[in-house]
């Protein structure tokens, strides 16, 4: 008798929701809302990554553009042209990007 006490004490401390007095449909449940989590948070990271491609190619098309003989010809025009651009680009990624808190953890 007392061997089995020891085996069920060992199984209550390998489960730690067996203190908590959760059964198994309560158990599949947290697991589910546990895996559901991890698949937006999935989800939000891979769009975080495109999003950063995306910005990346406009700033690379951006630089390539600045070495052509018609940016030098306008260069304070292209120069403001950029700069409304940035903001609006700014504002785009503060409002995608930055405002989710599940990307920073």
């Amino acid at each position: 008798a007392s061997q089995r006490r020891m085996e069920d004490s060992d199984d209550e401390e390998d489960d730690p929701h067996a203190k908590k007095g959760l059964n198994d449909s309560d158990l599949d449940e947290l697991e589910e809302k546990e895996h559901s989590i991890r698949e937006v948070l999935f989800w939000k990271r891979k769009h975080l990554f495109f999003v950063v491609l995306f910005f990346s190619l406009i700033l690379l098309v951006k630089l390539e553009f600045s070495y052509t003989k018609l940016f030098s010809a306008n260069i304070y025009l292209w120069l403001l042209i950029f700069m409304f651009i940035d903001i609006i680009l700014e504002q785009i990624m503060t409002r995608l990007i930055l405002g989710e808190a599940l990307l920073t953890s």
